[in-house]
């Protein structure tokens, strides 16, 4: 690169006035140079060294041009100096000139160190920097301020860094969209932060590199609608993507205004079902998943959308048997799904009608499902007829019906009969009317059947009744149950020993 300028122009007044007032240091300075000193003769012949310095990198050359160029010296370091064809090389050499017109002193600066140009005190001075000038190496030891690109979510071809050392490299000339792609994006420039929408400095402007490093970053402009979507789910509570969870919540594509949403989020929270795109996360849904994009009308704009969840549910309940003896029980299998999987350890509410209870001894209870989405709870009757249970999970019921029949229960225990030895039996029924009669049949050790007692109790308006027997004997043992009078229903057998 040609890196020619002009360093210094001195006028024949301002080297009248004894110094070099218009020699300025170069904004581009290295912070390790070497020091080139301007002089002039004054009227006694002797040269004073001016106020003004140039600074100097390890293998720069520079070019002083005067009418008359009558000494070049240099001090305290090593470089060689051509002045008028002649040069020497090394340390505190000193080449003269013959003061012709045209005259040219040249400098490479080979090692750090002073360099001091004496010149006529009546003619203009011109210094410039060769175009044989190399970059100068860095120095490792320094830290050097750097400009770095990047290209926020596109592809730039070229170098993305640069450093500014040795006075060198001091602007940077920004890629374009020749340069940077992305897929349905355009480059609109470049910003110092990452989220930028409106550039600090167009594509392909000049930035200067100052004292401190920096990142530009790329400024993308949507070919479309950049739609951003959104889970909608709170950063601690867990989400799932091709089922393992994912702390990912957000996904950004371009589509055309106006073009089809998105199927699905980016993730999805268990046990929950993909209602629909809304444009607040508490907003009611606006498209369905797939649905028309809300045409916003202006290509290059941005759009978020939030994910709408809702929780479908799914129960079903059966009873077995669907015949239920009352006094005894009956096994209720309940089901429930939620979202089209089991609910596994959900809770559920059962409801039976006044003639069926659960094991609480009550007519409504809550449950817990197992693993699998399932519970078995067993129901007992209270009189005969028709009984219902409703399943309740979530919005949705199921009910069973259980039929049931007439029954008869029987406990008994050793007791006085009458001032002697018996037994005593209580007897409970369902689906009996008041004032019906109940038949006890017994039977004595070593009988091979059951002989009809001709006591027959009645069944009171509670659906109870008892029965008593005098045994007379110590120890004897007797077998006992009850049947109605049609002998249609049996209750169950008991064994009491006498007292």
């Amino acid at each position: 690169m040609l890196r020619s300028r002009l360093i210094a122009a001195l006028s024949s007044a301002a080297l009248a006035a004894g110094f070099l007032a218009g020699a300025a240091t170069p904004a581009s300075a290295a912070a390790d140079p070497s020091t080139i000193t301007l002089g002039y003769n004054d009227d006694s012949g002797q040269y004073e060294l001016s106020a003004s310095t140039i600074s100097a990198g390890v293998g720069d050359t520079f070019v002083f041009e005067n009418d008359v160029v009558q000494e070049v010296k240099l001090r305290n370091g090593t470089g060689t100096i051509s002045v008028g064809g002649t040069t020497c090389t090394g340390d505190d050499c000193t080449v003269s000139a013959d003061g012709n017109a045209g005259d040219r002193a040249t400098v490479r600066v080979d090692a750090l160190g002073t360099f001091t140009i004496n010149y006529s005190s009546s003619k203009t001075v011109t210094i410039t920097e060769s175009p044989d000038s190399p970059t100068p190496p860095r120095n490792p030891a320094l830290v050097y301020p750097t400009l770095t690109l990047d290209a926020n979510g596109g592809t730039c071809a070229g170098t993305m860094q640069f450093t500014k050392y040795n006075g060198r490299n001091g602007t940077v000339l920004l890629p374009t969209g020749d340069a940077c792609t992305r897929s349905n994006y355009t480059l609109g420039g470049w910003a110092r932060a990452s989220s930028a929408s409106a550039s600090d400095f167009g594509a392909g402007s000049s930035v200067p590199i100052g004292d401190e490093s920096f990142t530009l970053y790329g400024v993308w402009i949507p070919n479309g609608v950049q739609v951003t979507y959104d889970a909608n789910v709170g950063s601690g509570d867990e989400c799932q993507s091709s089922g393992a969870s994912t702390d990912i919540r957000t996904s950004t594509s371009v589509v055309p205004s106006g073009s089809a949403t998105d199927t699905s989020a980016p993730c999805t929270p268990p046990g929950m079902e993909f209602e629909g795109w809304a444009l607040t996360g508490d907003g009611d849904v606006v498209t369905q998943p797939g649905g028309a994009l809300p045409d916003l009308g202006v290509s290059g704009s941005s759009l978020q959308l939030y994910a709408k969840w809702k929780v479908t549910y799914g129960v079903a309940i059966s009873a077995d048997p669907a015949a239920l003896t009352p006094g005894s029980s009956a096994t209720i299998t309940v089901t429930a799904q939620r979202n089209g999987a089991p609910a596994a350890n959900a809770e559920f509410t059962l409801k039976a009608s006044d003639d069926v209870t659960f094991g609480n001894g009550k007519t409504t209870a809550t449950f817990t499902l197992f693993a699998d989405g399932k519970a078995t709870i067993p129901v007992y009757s209270r009189s005969a007829g028709t009984g219902t249970i409703e399943a309740a999970y979530g919005d949705k019921t199921s009910t069973t019906t259980i039929v049931l029949s007439k029954s008869i229960t029987i406990i008994g225990k050793r007791g006085t009969v009458k001032g002697k030895r018996g037994i005593m039996v209580d007897g409970f029924t369902a689906g009996f009317a008041e004032g019906e009669m109940v038949v006890p049949w017994i039977r004595f050790p070593g009988q091979s059947s059951y002989s009809a007692s001709s006591a027959r109790p009645k069944i009171d308006a509670a659906g109870e009744f008892y029965w008593r027997l005098e045994t007379g004997e110590k120890g004897k043992k007797i077998y006992v149950y009850f049947k109605n009078e049609e002998g249609t229903v049996k209750s169950n057998r008991i064994k009491i020993q006498a007292r």
